[in-house]
């Protein structure tokens, strides 16, 4: 249900104003078209790919309210749906790698949900490392990348 609510949200978030900036951020970026945007033809790479649906999912603000304080979609969605294009990956593990990106903001939030009532907004923080486990799992990265990953993430 996450997964389609954030697809839901997006499409209607394309046609504000933030839809149009931000792909033409994407078009003056370029790169390899590997990974969809919602709401239109155009293709970029996973990150950008993600970058554009992440900002259009949330532009309404309507987004999932979930276990970190947050949006857990709005990250969520577009980094395993951009990389799981990518990859070719099949709808299962996208759902899991969805799945282990929910846990893991979940896992984090519980010890420092007072994050949120100190101004820290959860979604972006305890997203990023969220949607780095999410994609490492799709990437089947071993302990080592893994902890690159949140690590980066985390920074």
């Amino acid at each position: 249900m996450g997964i389609t609510d954030c697809i839901g949200v997006t499409f209607p978030g394309s046609l504000e104003p933030v839809g149009e900036i931000i792909r033409g951020y994407v078009r003056k970026m370029g790169g390899v078209a590997e990974s969809s945007i919602i709401g239109n033809d155009l293709k970029a790479s996973p990150y950008l790919a993600a970058l554009a649906n992440g900002t259009m999912g949330h532009a309404l603000d309507y987004d999932d309210m979930g276990c970190f304080g947050g949006h857990p979609s709005v990250v969520l969605a577009p980094s395993v749906l951009a990389m799981g294009e990518r990859l070719g990956a099949s709808g299962k593990d996208i759902l899991a790698a969805y799945v282990v990106g929910f846990e893991v903001g979940a896992c984090i939030h519980g010890p420092l949900w007072k994050h949120y009532l100190r101004g820290w907004h959860a979604t972006d923080n305890f997203g990023s490392l969220a949607a780095g486990a999410a994609v490492a799992w799709l990437l089947k990265l071993d302990v080592h990348q893994v902890r690159m990953v949140l690590g980066i993430a985390a920074s």
